[in-house]
């Protein structure tokens, strides 16, 4: 039997998944409005979201060949219809300009897991991300009841570190990944002496701990 915050969690995203394209999350930030909403198979959200993969792609743990086939699949398949999973775009005054999403730890189903947040690299827009990823971390503590929310990202992601750091992250542990050939391209595995080629740092947040970085933030749950 499920324990009891698994069986929430999943009827809390299966849902918001059956809302289907409203708005879902409403922040102001510096008299701009930005909206978060389930993602879409649309050509246009397939579109950018291939384009912004390209752009991070040594952000992520794995790389292959992007196709707009393969990202509409991904998000069909591992994200609207897995029900441990859900992604939602950014707009900034009603033009897509990100997405954030979490889901749960593979070896740990009480365990939340920040999995991404991306910008459009076009937009300069200092501060925003760490406001909505503050809002964002917010409803995960009080809608979906998890304790601590845990994360993953490399050493060397700088910029995204900076801004986890500012939400209220805690790093606890450095290890180090080498990168092994896949079909069709390669992906990051632990090193088992942690002598491999790369570093990645674990991090980790619980309600009180963005609580005190929170601050003041204008912004609204609409589901």
């Amino acid at each position: 039997m499920k324990n009891d915050f698994f069986h929430h969690y999943q009827n809390e995203l299966m849902r918001m998944k059956n809302l289907g394209q409203t708005d879902f999350i409403e922040i102001y930030y510096q008299k701009r409005k930005i909206i978060l909403k389930l993602v879409d198979t649309s050509d246009e959200t397939v579109k950018l979201m291939s384009e912004w993969r390209k752009r991070y792609r040594d952000n992520y743990f794995s790389i292959f060949e992007i196709t707009l086939e393969k990202t509409k699949r991904w998000i069909q398949n591992d994200i609207l219809n897995d029900p441990t999973r859900i992604q939602f775009m950014i707009f900034l005054d009603d033009k897509k300009i990100g997405n954030i999403g979490h889901g749960i730890h593979p070896k740990d189903e009480n365990l939340v897991v920040f999995t991404s947040m991306i910008k459009s690299p076009d937009l300069i827009f200092p501060g925003l991300m760490t406001t909505i990823e503050k809002v964002y971390l917010r409803w995960i503590f009080e809608k979906l009841m998890t304790k601590k929310i845990f994360g993953e990202l490399f050493s060397d992601n700088i910029s995204m570190m900076k801004i986890h750091l500012k939400c209220g992250w805690r790093k606890i542990s450095t290890f180090t990944m080498n990168k092994i050939p896949m079909d069709g391209g390669w992906r990051w595995v632990k090193a088992e002496k942690n002598d491999g080629e790369r570093e990645m740092t674990a991090i980790e947040i619980t309600k009180e701990e963005l609580l005190s970085k929170f601050g003041r933030i204008d912004y609204k749950i609409l589901q």
